[in-house]
């Protein structure tokens, strides 16, 4: 999937209604750790099962 920004921006302003989206960490997920343009796959907000972490929440972008 390949966005515009206002269409990224668009999908993150729905997460961010919610007090459980707007509070959640950003991590970007990638199979590789090479640093070369990617594509969002996928975005999905999960539960932190990190403990001691202070969100509850993180906010996932799955790139390819």
């Amino acid at each position: 999937m390949s966005l515009r920004t206002k269409e990224l921006m668009q999908i993150l302003e729905k997460f961010n209604k919610g007090e459980v989206g707007g509070y959640a960490r950003v991590q970007i997920v990638s199979r590789e750790n090479k640093f070369r343009p990617k594509d969002i796959k996928e975005i999905k907000l999960v539960e932190n099962k990190i403990i001691g972490a202070t969100e509850k929440h993180r906010l996932f972008l799955l790139v390819d």
